[in-house]
């Protein structure tokens, strides 16, 4: 029996149970479909000229023992999910979720996320990142978020026979007062810089929102970043690609669909950006490893896959989110990409 999914509705296909190692995920035809690796599996958002192919096969592989499987995927308008969604009766009565784009909060604030009273009660919800799950806090009364360090983050939202949807989460500290000092006070000592110190994965700090690279005298360390405002995101209004460095190549980012960075599986199955043709560290690169997309005015990057990246001199681990200026270098085992304008 295949899958049911629907156009222009988010879909994520959850990993088989029973299976332990990291899973390499393929789609016999990917054609006007935005597809994102996931913690809990495999997410898929067709639009609406997919119709034309609505039969797919995603085949999926332990990355540790080669054991494989298919599951078939079938593709539907979106007025058969809206007919759906109205025969189905959910425990609160909901019809459809008015599912927020981007929230925003900062360190040390309460976030009510809005209504969630239309949901069932066996809503399922929970950080694309299990790790910031401890900020999450879910009530009979609603869901909150509570002291969210500064980040981007995705949160999941799984209401009962419904599609997971997402909602965007960016925590900003706000600016500090700089009207000057008092003249009534003696001027304070300057203080001493702190060591600078890299984010362990298991630590919980997330990846700031804004890290682009920095040369010269414009370094500045962590402490000296979070005592300023909060930077804004950097826009990008040209098209760009990924230069690989040391091998004179560089690959556009596609204007309407993600482009995916990885390496060739068992099968065959390339991604758009196969690494593994350029690096001597391949056991470094997961099979889905990077996904770059263009969103509005900023272009983004998420790590799908699981193993770190570094971007502008930061860890980026599974699930961690990042915006990207022309410049930024992203490193991936031995190998540098560099955005650059094209």
């Amino acid at each position: 029996m295949a899958e049911i999914i629907y156009v222009n509705q988010s879909c994520l296909i959850a990993s088989p149970s029973g299976l332990s190692g990291n899973l390499e995920w393929e789609i016999d035809n990917d054609a006007h479909m935005d597809i994102g690796i996931t913690a809990k599996g495999i997410r898929l958002t067709p639009e609406p000229p997919a119709l034309a192919n609505p039969q797919r096969v995603l085949r999926y592989t332990v990355e540790e023992t080669g054991e494989s499987g298919e599951i078939k995927i079938e593709i539907r308008r979106e007025e058969d999910s809206q007919a759906r969604d109205a025969a189905v009766q959910t425990p609160s009565g909901a019809d459809t979720f008015p599912m927020p784009g981007v929230l925003k909060t900062a360190p040390g604030e309460r976030l009510e996320i809005p209504g969630t009273a239309q949901l069932p009660a066996n809503t399922l919800w929970s950080f694309s990142d299990p790790g910031f799950d401890n900020h999450l806090t879910v009530t009979a009364r609603g869901v909150y978020i509570e002291n969210l360090p500064s980040g981007i983050y995705t949160l999941c939202c799984q209401p009962a026979d419904r599609a997971e949807q997402e909602i965007l989460i960016q925590s900003v500290a706000p600016a500090k007062d700089r009207s000057g000092p008092d003249p009534a006070k003696p001027p304070k000592a300057a203080p001493r810089p702190k060591q600078i110190k890299m984010p362990d994965q298991n630590s919980g700090q997330p990846l700031m929102p804004v890290q682009p690279p920095e040369t010269g005298s414009a370094k500045a360390s962590h402490s000296q970043e979070q005592d300023g405002p909060p930077k804004e995101w950097p826009k990008t209004t040209v098209a760009c690609g990924l230069e690989i460095s040391g091998h004179n190549r560089t690959i556009p980012i596609p204007p309407a669909r993600s482009l995916l960075v990885g390496k060739k599986s068992r099968s065959g199955k390339v991604v758009d950006l196969d690494l593994g043709q350029f690096s001597s560290q391949t056991q470094a690169i997961s099979r889905n490893h990077l996904k770059i997309w263009i969103s509005g005015e900023y272009l983004m990057m998420k790590n799908i896959g699981s193993h770190r990246v570094e971007y502008a001199g930061q860890d980026l681990f599974p699930g961690q989110t990042a915006v990207l200026k022309a410049g930024g270098r992203i490193s991936v085992a031995d190998l540098v990409l560099t955005v650059v304008e094209v």
